[in-house]
């Protein structure tokens, strides 16, 4: 016991000097010793300033698409109810803001997970697909280009990637855009000579293990497609933009639509402010240098009252799909689809229609 007493008064005083929550990092061990003693019943000040540590770490180290709360409870041993995820969260919450490392006031269902997830960025398992993602930003804009690129330019080529929810959910954040233009940064300064491997692993505000292993992935040789090869092409698609609150269709600059055959289909997204642009199906074709290439077809959407959800990568998902358990976007003008179900109101959509329809982010068939 006077081991994690005298490691206690270390974390707290590491807490004192910190500017996030995350600078405070534990390793696997260290994170279940200071689970070991937690208290969430009337706990003290240090106590609730160790509740948080242990969030935030739980978060880096554990969370994925089952979420937070199921690791966070197993971990310090308290039933993972309702009643509890209210009671800590407010718990963490309070000790965020009482530190003044709370980035935001938060609503909603989600608020106490993403408070905790805004002070560990991105959690060990996702470093290597975060990674992925940068390099194939920096491939695609260069590193100069990706410092001056335009938060609705991110926003157009993030929605596109296909990573897990959880970190699709933070890199469309504008904390998460933060975060990526920070390393593009760094990662050019390195490219560039004016700092060095060691001193950039040194940095603050980065966990153990990230640069290393970031670094792993940006620096390993990917071989480049055929420019022309169609099976690279990506099928159209209906997405649904949280940030505007507008629906779109996503075509590659090659891409024909042949149907609804209408004026005013343009790429790389066509936003849908016309009524004559929604419809039930899509098709067209592939085309390079005139040469119908690939045939394509996908379900649509009509807003006549019925609801729409598109899944965390903003893409449609038709009543035909079967509904996985996760975080999702719903469409509707319905209050009873609210039923029974976590929700967060993002506002009223944009839509050429009569039809009212708000935007909710909900979570089905899990807690998050």
């Amino acid at each position: 016991m006077g081991n994690i007493q005298e490691q206690q008064i270390v974390w707290l005083d590491r807490l004192n000097q910190c500017s996030f929550a995350g600078e405070v990092s534990l390793s696997v061990d260290e994170l279940r010793e200071i689970a070991s003693i937690i208290n969430v019943i009337r706990p003290s000040p240090e106590m609730r300033d160790l509740i948080l540590i242990c969030a935030v770490n739980c978060a880096y180290h554990y969370y994925d698409d089952d979420g937070f709360w199921k690791h966070f409870m197993k971990l310090i041993e308290e039933p993972n109810t309702g009643v509890n995820r209210e009671h800590v969260g407010r718990l963490i919450e309070g000790q965020l803001k009482e530190r003044g490392l709370a980035k935001r006031d938060s609503t909603g269902p989600f608020r106490y997970v993403g408070a905790i997830l805004e002070q560990c960025a991105v959690s060990r398992k996702h470093i290597a697909s975060f990674a992925t993602i940068v390099k194939e930003l920096k491939a695609y804009y260069g590193w100069e280009g990706l410092s001056s690129l335009e938060y609705d330019q991110y926003l157009t080529h993030i929605s596109r990637v296909l990573c897990s929810r959880y970190l699709k959910n933070y890199l469309v954040d504008p904390d998460g855009w933060d975060f990526v233009k920070q390393v593009s940064r760094l990662c050019q300064l390195l490219e560039n000579g004016v700092i060095k491997r060691d001193e950039l692993e040194k940095l603050i505000g980065y966990q153990p293990h990230f640069w290393s292993e970031l670094l792993f992935v940006i620096n390993q040789e990917t071989p480049t497609p055929e420019p022309d090869s169609h099976v690279n092409r990506k099928k159209p698609y209906l997405m649904f933009n949280p940030d505007k609150l507008t629906i779109g269709l996503s075509l590659n600059a090659d891409t024909i639509v042949e149907y609804p055959k209408v004026q005013g289909w343009a790429n790389p997204i066509t936003w849908l402010r016309h009524p004559s642009l929604f419809n039930s199906t899509y098709y067209g074709y592939f085309s390079v240098d005139g040469e119908i290439r690939t045939e394509w077809s996908l379900k649509g959407w009509i807003p006549d009252g019925s609801p729409a959800l598109f899944n965390i990568n903003w893409s449609f998902v038709h009543p035909d799909n079967v509904i996985v358990p996760g975080t999702y976007y719903l469409l509707t003008g319905n209050a009873s689809d609210l039923k029974n179900i976590s929700w967060e109101a993002l506002g009223p959509v944009d839509l050429a229609s009569d039809t009212v329809n708000r935007a909710y982010l909900v979570s089905l068939g899990e807690d998050a």
